[in-house]
């Protein structure tokens, strides 16, 4: 653990600016320096007044933001390697076993400026999970598992909301510190299924909620270099307890770091690397998922957590007291706990307004 830990310190140091997941993990958020930024004007807020844009909002603003993420995963890894669904279903006895999975969140945000140094966030969050499945066919050859017909598995329901206070410690630092709140459910079932017992509760990473109350402590350090900003971002996800289901989804941890350049006075470029850490999910005697293990891999905790690392690219363009933003990032490293699918690519989409 502590070994991990440290890797992923590193990835804060020389990672870029990114997606940050919750709720069904991973996923994403724009920095605590971005959400500040859309205080000031947004036209005006380019790289140049980047790093005083959260110290220039006045008093009584507001920004409201929407943001829908989609995280794509395709094909399957044994930690770092490559496998198949049929490779899995022949060797681990599993009924069935994910094939590709898209996960999507739409992100609703508003924030409140209480003074120059001091502001209050509160984000609702809508999660809706896809899971494309090939079942085992076991009567084509006696003690023999094949690949079957493909089924597919649907979650979707309110995620976790978020408070988050932000504050201003110096011209290049600001700290935040979040409250998750457990208003999504983890008790999902497949919505595609007849019934609620059909498949029985979804897995864990497909489920909208952590069903924690979880803190999520942040720092942000960021300098303007000319028509250059650059920028690092650590965020801790801390879930203490279990839920309702007897289950944690443990602890995460993601870095950022981010180069910008102000291409026109109006558009704003980004790239650079992005790392997450998330830890392995404990379930608990009398957790419903202990006693589907058996089903497929998703339900073994033992097949949960993981450390990827990507490469983010994005726009983003101001008008007045509106903007609009695109984001893309690709895994250029990723190493899952036992089987699980992998990360194909992430894409962000963002419009916001202030008043």
């Amino acid at each position: 653990m502590s070994k991990r830990i440290l890797q992923v310190v590193g990835l804060c140091t020389f990672g870029a600016w990114g997606f940050h997941a919750s709720a069904a993990e991973d996923m994403g958020n724009m920095t605590m320096e971005e959400h500040m930024k859309m205080m000031q004007h947004p036209a005006e807020a380019t790289t140049a007044t980047m790093e005083h844009a959260h110290h220039e909002h006045g008093k009584g603003s507001w920004m409201f933001e929407y943001r829908f993420m989609r995280m794509n995963q395709k094909e399957l890894l044994n930690g770092t390697s490559k496998t198949t669904a049929e490779k899995i279903l022949q060797q681990n006895g599993y009924m069935m076993v994910g094939e590709s999975m898209t996960m999507d969140m739409h992100m609703f945000m508003g924030m409140y400026g209480i003074n120059d140094k001091l502001s209050i966030m509160l984000g609702l969050n809508y999660i809706h999970n896809d899971m494309d499945m090939v079942n085992a066919d076991t009567t084509t050859m006696p003690g023999m598992t094949m690949v079957g017909t493909h089924s597919m598995m649907e979650v979707h329901g309110l995620g976790d909301t978020e408070v988050t206070a932000m504050y201003k410690a110096s011209p290049h630092i600001m700290l935040s510190m979040g409250v998750s709140l457990p208003t999504g459910s983890t008790d999902e079932h497949d919505h595609n299924a007849s019934g609620n017992t059909s498949h029985g509760h979804a897995p864990y990473n497909m489920q909208p909620g952590s069903g924690t109350i979880d803190f999520k402590p942040a720092a942000t350090l960021q300098y303007h270099l000319g028509d250059f900003n650059v920028g690092a971002q650590g965020t801790f996800t801390y879930r203490p307890g279990v839920n309702a289901m007897h289950y944690n989804l443990g602890n995460r941890l993601d870095g950022a770091a981010w180069v910008k350049y102000t291409a026109l006075p109006h558009v704003v470029l980004s790239a650079g690397l992005a790392g997450h850490f998330m830890d392995k999910v404990t379930a608990k005697s009398g957790s419903h998922m202990l006693e589907m293990v058996d089903m497929m891999p998703d339900y073994e905790p033992n097949n949960t957590g993981s450390l990827r690392t990507e490469a983010v690219f994005g726009v983003e363009g101001m008008y007045k007291n509106f903007k609009a933003g695109f984001e893309y990032g690709i895994p250029v490293y990723e190493r899952v706990r036992g089987i699980q699918l992998e990360t194909h690519n992430v894409i962000g989409l963002s419009v916001g307004a202030m008043f």
